[in-house]
């Protein structure tokens, strides 16, 4: 039988992460959707508990970053698939995710499929609308593979994942949406905010380093799905 989970780290997001809950809810195709609560100081762990027989929550005692918050969500899924979200999500529409699981679900030949983010030219013109999202369905083994070999830390985690499929040659794909991130300035003020987006860049990049970078730049995930 295929399932798939969908695991959503959590940071601080009691703002926002009720509007993607009630969206993922409606997808008939996600067998669970959990939770993992990375730390938050906030109300995220109060308000994930009002959904709590709708979703699973996993909570870690401190931040652990996207990579071990993921990490955590993998261990107590079911899935053989994987769907993996960010919390903080805007314009996320359940026809866009139903239908990618959808294709994914019919199509064994695909390994991965990325939902390239509505994003502004600047990210676009890097490739960071595909690259780096976080939105993005993989078989579980894949992603615990991934993790496993090529150890990424906190915000690595995408590349990681890029640089496995790439190596095994994988075929992955990418789809259109809707979907726009929330920046950290909004989040968290602007210095505070720009503060989070240089040392997140900053992690990155010590990771995937510039030749890897170009690699996946010019040729990952360059076809879209029909």
């Amino acid at each position: 039988m295929i399932t798939c989970s969908c695991i959503i780290p959590v940071y601080n997001e009691g703002k926002r992460i009720l509007k993607v809950l009630d969206e993922l809810l409606k997808i008939k195709l996600i067998y669970e959707i959990i939770c993992v609560n990375d730390g938050s100081t906030d109300n995220t762990q109060q308000i994930l508990e009002t959904y709590r027989s709708r979703i699973k929550i996993v909570s870690n005692s401190k931040n652990l970053g996207k990579t071990g918050a993921v990490n955590h969500g993998i261990q107590v899924s079911t899935g053989n698939y994987i769907l993996l979200l960010d919390g903080d999500l805007r314009n996320l529409k359940f026809q866009e995710v139903e239908n990618t699981i959808s294709k994914m679900f019919k199509d064994p030949a695909i390994d991965m499929i990325i939902l390239r983010r509505n994003a502004p030219w600047n990210i676009k013109i890097l490739r960071g609308d595909i690259l780096v999202s976080g939105e993005r369905i993989l078989r579980k083994n894949d992603l615990m593979n991934a993790i496993n070999e090529l150890k990424p830390k906190r915000y690595q985690i995408e590349f990681a994942i890029n640089k496995y499929m790439y190596m095994n040659n994988k075929k992955v794909y990418w789809m259109t949406s809707s979907i726009r991130n929330t920046w950290p300035t909004t989040k968290f003020g602007f210095v505070k905010g720009m503060r989070k987006i240089v040392l997140m860049n900053l992690n990155i990049l010590s990771y995937v380093g510039y030749l890897n970078y170009l690699k996946q730049f010019l040729f990952f995930c360059k076809k879209r799905v029909t």
